[in-house]
């Protein structure tokens, strides 16, 4: 077994494995570039990055990488079953509050829908001025990305950690804390064989534990899902603290996870 961490994705990136012919190094090195070809297409902080380009392209058709692509189908098929509770046009009202960069889009709503997005082929654009922002789910692709470079590379186990964003394969039980909304780390066990992500909503935005949840009615506390891939994790802590607490963990179970709060 042998473990690496890297500065990735907004945070540090943990890649551990074992491969039964020795070749941890090349095959952990090898998904350390999976996650960094994910953030260049990906992030809204890049400016030559896919998202940038079309966020920028004033309703015109981009070119798109493939994975952005699928990444993006993803967003809207999530955002059509949530009844738009995950919503991938957010980018404005956190670039109005300085969370993201102005990369200098001009004018631009604040937030629209995930219906704005038109893909035909490999080409995207916007039906409205708005700002896609696919930063919580793009680093649960990219932590996908990165277990398929390792499983194709003969690793028979491991994990990535993107600060919070973990998937496990193979036969090794991965030990899971769970940071609540006062920054109390609780240990719920271990996971096996899924990914895990967390979204945690305060009543005042703590410099030390910085995150951004958007949603009329959001409710304190800390989400964590539990699914078969990480993108889906990420995706469904979004939409798991905008659910009426009562029917929050049905419809969570409904979107393929598993809700866990703490």
């Amino acid at each position: 077994m042998l473990k690496r961490m890297r500065p990735y994705l907004g945070t540090y990136v943990e890649i551990g494995a074992h491969c039964a012919l020795g070749n941890e190094v090349n095959a952990i090195d090898a998904a350390f570039m999976a996650i960094q070809e994910i953030h260049n297409l990906m992030s809204f902080h890049q400016i030559e990055s896919d998202i940038s380009r079309l966020n920028m392209a004033k309703g015109n058709w981009v070119e798109i990488d493939k994975k952005t692509k699928a990444c993006l189908k993803f967003a809207k098929t999530i955002s059509r079953f949530s009844d738009g509770l995950f919503n991938p046009t957010i980018g404005g009202e956190l670039v109005e509050v300085g969370i993201l960069p102005n990369h200098g889009f001009g004018n631009y709503s604040n937030i629209s829908d995930a219906n704005i997005i038109e893909i035909n082929g490999n080409q995207v654009r916007l039906l409205a001025p708005a700002l896609i922002c696919l930063d919580g789910i793009a680093k649960g692709f990219a932590v996908d990305y990165a277990i398929k470079c390792l499983k194709s590379l003969g690793c028979e186990y491991g994990w990535v950690n993107a600060g919070g964003d973990i998937r496990v394969f193979g036969n090794h039980i991965f030990p899971i804390s769970i940071r609540n909304e006062k920054g109390r780390d609780i240990e719920i066990g271990g996971i096996q064989n899924c990914a895990i992500a967390t979204s945690v909503v305060r009543k005042k935005h703590n410099q030390n534990f910085p995150s951004w949840i958007i949603g009329k009615n959001k409710r304190q506390g800390s989400y964590s899902i539990m699914a078969s891939s990480a993108w889906r994790a990420d995706a469904l802590t979004k939409i798991a603290c905008n659910f009426n607490k009562n029917i929050a963990s049905e419809k969570i179970t409904q979107l393929g996870g598993h809700l866990i709060e703490v």
